[in-house]
């Protein structure tokens, strides 16, 4: 029974089937017989039957070329295949066209020679489609590359009739056609010429890449769907750039000779939201980095012509920068600015085009900037913005809404920018006018928002007018803002002053570098204290005297501005400032006061004093002031000890009664000031003044005969002086004079145990008066004895 059934269907194939395929695709016996238990597994053994039967409707046509006329009978022989179908009539003489039977208009056409039949195959050579929305889509397309299509598409009974006897039908998916369309190369070709009939027609491209695409696939690579801007059709992946762009209608303009980038504005509505391999969206990033195709240079500048009949004239900058105006500033990346950097797009006064965001960019003028100010800026080379008005307009609103990210205007940072990059290739000559209006514009309020590093560029800069008409940098030695109420003196050396402007207009700029001010203390600190040495004597004291007369008021501005006021006293304390007798410059901390009587006494001339014939001149003034900076009034450790030394080397020359008084005054000197002395180290010593003089032979000794005759035996002494440790005092002379010396000091209270032993005296040993006494009786018997 199943095979009558199936045979039937055949059979009905040239019946039911070519007028009504819906009905005969309703004949197929598609559910189980439910009334009989042997015929309720019929259906599955039909179908069975059935899919290797020519039964389902192909879209494709069966092509037959119609046999010529006979010359002699003038009829068309019947093809075999039609047999006893149909009769073919002779040619009609008034059309000169051959009659179409009537059997043949039922199931064929007859076009260009051709009998066009309908085409039945088996079920498995059929693609399907998932449904009816893809089969109106897709049916011509896939037909013209003699794909098998349903037509009618089989109803979802009878392929779930397939199915339930174990045949299920393929679907044609969305990957079989990427399979059947892949193209591996590149094509660039127009769509008469593409290599698959379906891709001869827009629509049915469009129909396809949808469907393509309608898996959620996210590789386009390879598949020939791409139409192109000019029109030529291309694979995705496989053009010149290894992508083709979706853009915006600004940035087709931009590119505009280049419309083998971008997939044509029909097909982009039909692709998804999500990224694709093949195809990309035209960043604003990529359009920075493709404008080197059309600008074709990298160079710094380069030529250009605004009304030139090719990009990038100025119709074309204008179309670039109204499409960066557009992009909001927190959109605009870093690489995009970066990109746009790389290529000359900003013209200057100059006919050329430069890079952005160099120091050597072209500036915007704006409405603000006076006349005066360009011809400055133009004077010291700077080169401005200078474009067709709606050029330059559109390059002033991108600089306003992207501040400093390729076009700056003329502001006070940014004219300072190129002109300090300048100041290696020399700065133009000196121009009053011109210098005088470039400090206005780079002292104003408005324009004076620098950073740390223009702060320094604006010190570098030689172009400050100083009162003696000198031009400077900031940086150069000695100049100085004006201090207020005094005239430093005549020989305060090479000072640069600086002007202020007309109405003291650029002082707040200089305040802002920190200039400093020349003050009474700076004065004194850079430019008098540094030269004095190289100073004549006659400049030296009128340079001594400007510090004397003002270092009160120069310690007191000192102590306003919150600066340590002592610190500069310390300075002068130690500077050699002052002369001496010797004709020798000396600190303060190393004179004597000359009128002191205890330095004349003991130090004498090895004493360094002020040379007061020098300082005749209100003598009493400058001892005074020599003494606030720290002269000495009393000797100290270490000129005692350098007096001792004197003495010394002039008692071996001369003798020590040459001596003798002064040695014994610096004797008395330190004992009577022997609390302060007595710790006092010598410099570079670890000794004190005590224990370096107990080493010294410093001492004179009583030599007189008539003295020492008062003390029987009493020893006869050289002429030279000698150490503490050999000597005993007067007092102790009855005792030991024939032991020891005596110490040339008139009569005096006893000194202390401390200070004797200190200077390396010896107390009187019972020994030494054995022996004193020892020799007084070998004397007394020598006398008796004679």
């Amino acid at each position: 029974m199943s095979h009558a059934y199936a045979n039937l269907i055949v059979d009905l194939v040239q019946d039911i089937g070519r007028f009504g395929p819906e009905e005969f695709y309703q004949l197929w016996p598609i559910s189980k017989i439910t009334t009989s238990k042997a015929l309720e597994e019929l259906h599955n053994f039909v179908m069975q039957l059935l899919y290797h039967k020519p039964v389902v409707r192909s879209a494709l046509t069966n092509n037959r070329h119609i046999p010529k006329i006979s010359s002699k009978t003038g009829k068309m022989p019947v093809p075999q295949e039609l047999g006893d179908m149909s009769i073919v009539t002779e040619i009609s003489s008034k059309t000169g066209k051959m009659p179409v039977p009537q059997e043949l208009e039922e199931m064929s056409i007859v076009t260009d020679g051709k009998i066009n039949e309908t085409r039945w195959v088996t079920p498995p050579s059929v693609q399907n489609l998932p449904s009816k929305k893809c089969w109106d889509e897709l049916l011509a397309p896939l037909c013209a590359d003699n794909i098998d299509i349903p037509n009618p598409p089989l109803p979802d009974s009878i392929l779930a009739a397939f199915k339930d006897a174990g045949l299920p039908l393929a679907t044609f998916t969305a990957a079989n056609l990427r399979k059947h369309l892949i193209e591996n190369k590149s094509l660039g070709v127009s769509l008469s010429d593409a290599p698959k009939a379906s891709l001869r027609n827009r629509q049915w491209i469009a129909n396809m890449l949808r469907y393509c695409l309608s898996d959620k696939c996210q590789d386009l690579r390879g598949l020939p769907l791409a139409i192109l801007a000019d029109n030529t059709l291309q694979v995705f992946g496989y053009n010149a750039i290894g992508t083709i762009y979706i853009a915006e209608d600004a940035q087709r303009e931009i590119f505009a000779n280049y419309p083998e980038w971008f997939l044509h504005q029909d097909l982009t509505k039909f692709l998804p939201g999500y990224n694709l391999n093949g195809i990309s969206n035209m960043t604003a990033a990529e359009v920075a980095k493709k404008l080197v195709n059309v600008v074709n240079s990298t160079a710094s500048e380069i030529d250009w012509n605004p009304d030139a009949t090719h990009p990038p004239n100025a119709e074309w900058l204008t179309l670039v920068y109204q499409y960066f105006y557009n992009i909001h500033p927190r959109h605009l990346s870093q690489e995009t600015v970066e990109n746009l950097k790389k290529v000359p797009l900003v013209p200057g006064n100059h006919g050329k085009l430069y890079k952005g965001g160099t120091v050597d960019t072209p500036l915007l003028r704006g409405d603000t900037i006076e006349a005066e100010t360009i011809a400055a800026v133009q004077y010291f080379g700077v080169t401005l913005v200078n474009a067709p008005a709606k050029l330059e307009g559109a390059i002033a609103q991108f600089a306003d809404r992207h501040k400093n990210q390729l076009v700056y205007a003329i502001t006070g940072p940014d004219i300072l920018d190129t002109v300090h990059s300048r100041c290696d290739r020399g700065l133009p000559p000196y121009n009053e006018k011109h210098y005088t209006n470039l400090l206005n514009f780079l002292a104003s309020r408005e324009h004076r928002n620098y950073d740390e590093t223009r702060k320094n560029k604006l010190r570098q800069l030689p172009i400050y007018p100083t009162t003696s008409g000198e031009i400077v940098s900031l940086n150069s030695e000695n100049v100085y803002l004006t201090g207020d109420g005094y005239e430093p003196p005549e020989i305060a050396g090479n000072l640069r002053l600086l002007c202020l402007g007309k109405n003291r207009e650029w002082l707040p700029l200089f305040q802002h570098l920190q200039v400093p001010i020349l003050n009474r203390a700076r004065l004194i600190r850079d430019c008098l204290l540094p030269e004095y040495a190289s100073f004549s004597p006659e400049e030296q004291l009128i340079a001594l005297t400007w510090i004397r007369d003002n270092l009160t008021k120069a310690s007191k501005e000192l102590e306003n501005g919150g600066e340590n006021a002592f610190g500069l006293q310390e300075e002068l304390q130690k500077a050699r400032l002052i002369r001496c007798s010797d004709r020798r410059l000396r600190s303060a901390q190393l004179i004597y006061n000359p009128l002191s009587e205890v330095v004349r006494n003991i130090l004498g001339n090895v004493a360094a004093i002020p040379d007061m014939e020098f300082y005749s001149q209100d003598s009493e003034s400058w001892l005074n002031f020599f003494s606030d900076l720290g002269m000495r009034q009393n000797p100290n450790a270490d000129d005692i000890l350098a007096c001792v030394d004197n003495l010394i080397q002039t008692a071996n020359r001369t003798g020590a009664e040459a001596v003798s008084h002064t040695c014994i005054a610096v004797f008395n000197y330190i004992v009577d000031n022997w609390d302060a002395l007595k710790n006092s180290r010598i410099a570079n010593s670890n000794k004190t003044l005590p224990e370096a003089l107990a080493d010294k032979p410093w001492l004179p000794v009583e030599g007189n005969p008539e003295k020492l005759s008062q003390y029987f035996g009493a020893a006869i002494p050289e002429a030279r002086l000698y150490r503490a440790k050999g000597l005993c005092f007067i007092q102790d002379a009855p005792l030991v004079a024939s032991q020891k010396l005596i110490l040339a000091r008139p009569q005096r209270d006893l000194l202390k145990v401390e200070i004797r032993n200190a200077l390396g005296f010896e107390p009187v040993e019972p020994n030494t008066v054995i022996d004193h006494f020892d020799h007084i009786i070998k004397l007394w018997e020598n006398d008796i004895s004679n």
